[in-house]
């Protein structure tokens, strides 16, 4: 049965993870992040081919540790796309950074190279922040030009290009297991690196500062972990806080969840990119009213939605019709996010312009393409879009 209202982004629950919840609830000891969460971080990482994964609360909290971990002084010139969603760069805000924007590429919606490089240049950056827009792969040449860069793969699980996987090109890389993403744990998200030196780091960020690295359920994992010292006094591992931490651990429910949900992940990569094939192919007879996603050769792309930018009519006027139609639209993200109200009395450094930002504020919105969406359903969707597109 076709729903009435087909939303952008929406998760899929089954029994299995229902029922699984319930027995996790009625049975297991354990609340907070214990073995089920440690054993969906083992099966994260192996999926990714990283040495060292971290749950956290949500991919907001992974960019925020991931951004403590990398401890950058205040002042530190960090370099990021100014189409972005608010918590990619707002930890660079809270920690007394600054961001220096980078245009995006017409149709990638991804950060523009070649002004990235001038900006690298003229600004003397050797540090970034960078998201694969809808899970669309980053030209994979722009990590080698950072020496410190924090890959932001909220949107891009299972995305790869050239046989590479999103998350795996920063030292650190973060991911979303928010409702709307590729894979749900209602909320959640997890920060991931390879160095032994950042892993190391990232869980402390993340564990409230402290210096022990015994996850939950661990004890003495060092051998000694009665013979530190404070200033003199003997002092339990435990209760040793070398960073200014956070704790945002998700609950141990989040990895019981997680874990079915990864099993399903190929099979909605396979369903999202069935849908975003139909709205591609509907799409193409209007081409001289929108700019359709383009990706880069050799991408293999999980989409996370159909991004549209038009080049006729008004945008407002557009969505609102689809919606009262029963398609959901959303725009993208903080569209040239330096123009929030979040950026207001700081610095904003752009050193050769956010045009193509600014056309994604203005023009730019977004269908659905996810895995929840039927094969009826998405001809339904591109239909309506293509209908109202048309009209103007």
């Amino acid at each position: 049965m076709i729903r009435t209202y087909i939303p952008v982004f929406s998760a899929d629950y089954g029994d299995a993870e229902r029922h699984a919840a319930a027995h996790h609830f009625l049975h297991d000891p354990f609340m907070t992040a214990h073995k089920h969460v440690n054993e969906f971080e083992l099966q994260f990482k192996t999926r990714l081919g990283r040495k060292h994964a971290v749950m956290t609360n949500s991919g907001s909290s992974a960019v925020l540790v991931a951004t403590a971990a990398m401890e950058w002084k205040p002042g530190t010139k960090v370099i990021t796309p100014a189409v972005t969603f608010a918590t990619t760069v707002a930890p660079l805000l809270q920690m007394g950074l600054e961001p220096v924007f980078v245009d995006v590429e017409e149709g990638t919606y991804n950060i523009d190279p070649q002004k990235m490089v001038d900006t690298m240049n003229k600004e003397k950056v050797n540090a970034c922040v960078i998201p694969h827009t809808l899970g669309n792969p980053v030209d994979p040449n722009v990590w080698g030009f950072f020496r410190d860069s924090i890959e932001d793969a909220c949107d891009a699980l299972d995305s790869s290009i050239n046989g590479e996987t999103c998350g795996t090109f920063g030292n650190y890389s973060c991911f979303s297991f928010f409702a709307a993403h590729h894979i749900t744990t209602g909320q959640g998200g997890m920060v991931l690196a390879n160095d032994n030196r950042l892993g190391r780091l990232m869980y402390k960020y993340a564990s409230w500062g402290r210096d022990c690295w015994c996850r939950a359920g661990q004890d003495n994992l060092c051998t000694n972990r009665f013979d530190y010292e404070i200033d003199g006094v003997e002092y339990d591992h435990k209760y040793i806080f070398s960073v200014p931490g956070y704790n945002v651990a998700p609950l141990d429910v989040c990895g019981v969840i997680g874990k079915l949900q990864l099993a399903k992940a190929d099979n909605y990569k396979v369903i999202r990119q069935r849908n975003f094939a139909v709205l591609d192919t509907a799409f193409a007879d209007l081409d001289g009213l929108v700019i359709r996603p383009r990706s880069l050769p050799g991408a293999d792309v999980n989409w996370f939605g159909y991004p549209i930018t038009l080049k006729r009519g008004n945008r407002k006027t557009i969505t609102q019709r689809i919606e009262a139609r029963g398609v959901a639209t959303r725009l993208m993200f903080g569209g040239n996010v330096t123009r929030q109200p979040m950026f207001r009395g700081h610095k904003i450094n752009a050193p050769f312009g956010l045009e193509q930002s600014d056309r994604v504020m203005q023009h730019t919105f977004i269908v659905g393409c996810n895995h929840v969406i039927s094969e009826e359903e998405i001809h339904r969707v591109a239909s309506i879009v293509y209908d109202e597109v048309l009209r103007g």
